[in-house]
């Protein structure tokens, strides 16, 4: 489970014109809750801080990053972490630090602990039964006192207005993980996120806001098709959905399913071809002619069902390459309006991460697919053994830059899938060498 559709963030959720806004709205108790108090910041950045000097050169080659890819031969070099700046050698520390822990580990404390984990699982549990079991009966009964007058006038309408059923979405903590591990990596190095006049908070968790706060510190990279610019280690990955465009790639992955009408027919098309074949091997020669006409009869039939379905899927492929013009068109339109609702418009929040390295995707005989495989580091993810298997670990992600989206599916072993198999929007990512600056 990786980055959900409705990823729990640390703010109030965007509010996306067209699309539903994603994830749920945060009071600061629950902000406190997830992330703790100055107290907890100086705790945790004590528990996650990298090595000090003095310990010996063998630890160090323990904890040292691995590149896990083999490219061609003349494909560039990785930075090594001699290359990188201090804030993105502290990142890789944390990484390491919290490969593979969760809900229940003292290392995770920090992000969440389990108490306040089963406090909102069980608030999450009761929202799915209000709107099951309560709400029915709440919203006929203003149906029935409010429904006609609210219809006709504004103004009741306003005055007496017709009740909600409660947010669905589920908690993961991909935000809470990034805002932790940005924190400790700061205080290791005395750095910290480059201030802005009159504001008091010091924004590391980057959920919704993040183009938003990054940009006022010069520190966002927007990303479009086509981009031959690449994150550096501990970059911000910021994720979004495609709205549309998701609509659109459901209709075509059903026309393509072995279940869709098409699917069905070609199968039973085949299996007759299969039956007739076998039987003009086995005519007399009296009935030759007749099988051989038989399996020419199928064979045309079997050729016009692709030959609708290929035109089905061509109709649908213009669409969704109209749908993506107009994602992109979108990406990066939200703008800040206040501290309650924080944002408007532009794409729906999906997930943050954290860029660790990238290399070409190679097909089966060693030629670039034109896609590539990014290795991130990213929390809410799925980690077998953890309560609710809800940690925090590596993952191999799919980036085409021809399209500007990472894809729904698995690159091998530690390959990642988004939570409901939707592809996402490389909204940007924000330069962290940009964005901190050491503490006077």
């Amino acid at each position: 489970m990786a980055d959900s559709a409705q990823e729990w963030a640390q703010q109030p959720a965007p509010v996306a014109d067209t699309d539903a806004a994603q994830g749920g709205g945060e009071t600061s108790g629950r902000k406190k809750a997830l992330i703790g108090d100055a107290e907890g910041y100086d705790a945790q950045t004590a528990a996650m801080a990298p090595p000090e000097p003095a310990q010996d050169a063998a630890h160090d080659a323990a904890n040292e990053p691995v590149d896990i890819y083999e490219g061609p031969d003349d494909e560039p070099e990785q930075a090594g972490p001699e290359a990188l700046t201090p804030i993105r050698e502290a990142m890789l520390k944390q990484f390491q630090i919290l490969e593979g822990k969760g809900i229940g580990d003292a290392e995770y404390e920090q992000v969440c602990s389990l108490a306040s984990w089963n406090k909102l699982k069980a608030s999450e549990a009761e929202a799915v039964r209000y709107n099951k079991e309560d709400y029915p009966a709440i919203i006929a009964a203003w149906q029935a006192e409010h429904g006609a007058k609210a219809a006709a006038d504004e103004a009741y309408r306003k005055a007496h207005p017709r009740p909600f059923k409660k947010s669905e979405a589920k908690t993961t903590t991909c935000i809470a993980a990034q805002g932790v591990i940005l924190k400790a990596a700061l205080a290791a190095t005395n750095m910290e996120i480059k201030p802005l006049p009159g504001q008091k908070d010091d924004p590391a968790s980057f959920g919704p806001m993040a183009r938003i706060e990054a940009k006022k510190r010069n520190a966002w990279v927007e990303s479009k098709v086509g981009i031959t610019q690449r994150p550096q280690v501990g970059d911000l990955l910021y994720l979004e959905m495609r709205g549309g465009e998701d609509k659109v790639q459901e209709q075509i992955d059903g026309e393509n399913s072995a279940f869709s009408l098409y699917g069905m027919s070609q199968k039973r098309l085949e299996q007759q071809l299969a039956q007739a074949t076998e039987a003009a091997k086995n005519a007399s020669e009296a009935k030759a002619a007749a099988a051989a006409a038989n399996v020419a009869n199928i064979e045309g039939k079997i050729a016009t069902l692709q030959a609708q379905h290929e035109a089905r899927i061509q109709v649908l492929q213009k669409k969704l390459d109209e749908a993506r013009v107009q994602t992109a068109a979108r990406a990066g339109t939200e703008v800040e309006i206040n501290a309650v609702q924080r944002r408007r418009g532009g794409l729906a929040f999906s997930h943050i991460g954290m860029f660790k390295s990238c290399s070409p995707e190679l097909d089966a005989n060693g030629v670039p697919t034109g896609r590539e495989i990014w290795e991130t580091f990213d929390g809410g993810q799925n980690v077998p053994g953890k309560v609710d298997d809800e940690g925090a670990k590596s993952n191999r992600r799919l980036y085409d830059p021809r399209t500007n989206e990472f894809s729904g599916a698995k690159a091998g072993p530690g390959g990642v899938m988004t939570q409901d198999g939707k592809t996402r929007w490389l909204g940007g990512w924000v330069n962290l060498d940009e964005l901190a600056t050491p503490k006077e």
